[in-house]
C-alpha cells in the first residue's frame, strides 16, 4: 500500500493509503446514508468547512497586522527585542492559521464525499481523513503536544510507511531516515531544513525541563493552585514563543531572510 494527496484535498492533503483511495473508488467503504443513498455527513462537512473558513478569514484579518515585509527588512533588527518577539511569534501564529484553514476545509469536502468515514475512529466516526485536532493543538500545553495533534494523516503515513519499515535499522537511524525524507518531501529550500532541525532541540529540551522539575518540583497535580496556573501560563506563553520563533524559516524559506532573524 502506497500513500497518495486525494484529488479531494488538493495539494494541501489529506494524506491516504491508496487502499482506502481504492476502496472508497470500488465503493467498498459503507458509509451511512440518506433516503437518497448519500452520504449522511452534511452537516459534519458543514460544520468543518465553516471553521476553516474562520481561520482562513483570520489569515486575511491578521495580515494586516503582521507581514513578511515588515519582517524581513532591515530596520526590524532596531525594534525593541519585546517588540520583534511580540511580532515573530504574532507572524508565526499567524502562518499556521492559513494550514489550519486550509486542512480543515479540505477534510469538510472529505466528509461530504463519504471518504473520511470510519465507525471504528478513536474520535468520531467521520474523523478517518482528520489532518488536525483543533481543539488539542491549541489546548495543549508543550510543543509536543502541539506536533501530536498536527498534519496527523501525514504524519501517520511517514510512521507507518517509512519509520516502521526502517525500524530494523535502530531506532535513531529510522528517526533520521524519516526526518530527512520529510523534509525532502516539503523540498530543497534552506528555510525547511531549518524549521525541521530546529524542532529536534526544542523537544529534547522540553523533554528534559519536565524531568528536572518532576525531580526537584514533584508531579503537577501536588502543586498549589496558583503554582499551577503560574504554570500554565508559562507553558503556553513559552510554546507560543518556540513555536512562532520556528517556523520563521519554514515560511521565509530563504536563507538570507532566515539568517537575519
Amino acid at each position: 500500500s502506497s500513500g497518495i494527496n486525494a484529488e479531494y484535498g488538493g495539494l494541501t492533503g489529506p494524506q491516504m493509503s491508496f487502499v482506502r483511495f481504492r476502496a472508497f473508488c470500488e465503493g467498498r467503504i459503507k458509509y451511512e446514508t440518506d433516503e437518497r443513498g448519500r452520504p449522511n455527513s452534511v452537516g459534519v462537512a458543514f460544520k468543518r468547512c465553516m471553521a476553516g473558513c474562520v481561520f482562513l478569514a483570520l489569515y486575511l484579518v491578521g495580515g494586516l497586522l503582521f507581514n513578511r515585509e515588515t519582517l524581513i527588512a532591515k530596520s526590524f533588527n532596531d525594534q525593541f527585542v519585546l517588540y520583534r518577539l511580540y511580532y515573530m511569534t504574532g507572524f508565526g501564529m499567524l502562518a499556521l492559521t492559513k494550514y489550519i484553514g486550509c486542512w480543515t476545509v479540505m477534510e469538510g469536502g472529505c466528509i461530504l464525499l463519504g471518504l473520511s468515514y470510519d465507525p471504528n475512529h478513536e474520535d468520531n466516526k467521520w474523523g478517518a481523513m482528520r489532518s488536525i485536532n483543533i481543539r488539542k493543538l491549541y489546548l495543549g500545553y508543550s510543543n509536543k503536544d502541539f506536533i501530536d495533534h498536527f498534519n496527523l494523516t501525514t504524519k501517520n503515513w511517514f510512521i507507518r510507511y517509512l519509520f516502521k519499515r526502517t525500524k530494523g535499522w535502530g531506532k535513531w537511524t529510522s528517526m533520521v531516515y524519516t526526518y530527512l525524507f520529510i523534509i525532502l518531501w516539503h523540498g530543497v529550500l534552506p528555510g525547511y531544513w531549518l524549521a525541521f532541525f530546529f524542532e529536534i532541540p526544542v523537544i529534547a529540551a522540553e523533554k528534559q525541563f519536565i524531568v528536572f522539575l518532576r525531580h526537584y518540583a514533584g508531579t503537577y497535580d501536588t502543586w498549589s493552585w496558583p503554582a499551577q496556573r503560574f504554570c500554565d501560563v508559562f507553558n503556553r506563553l513559552a510554546r507560543a514563543l518556540t513555536l512562532g520563533y520556528g517556523i520563521q524559516p519554514f515560511i521565509l524559506l530563504s536563507w538570507e531572510d532566515t539568517a537575519q532573524l
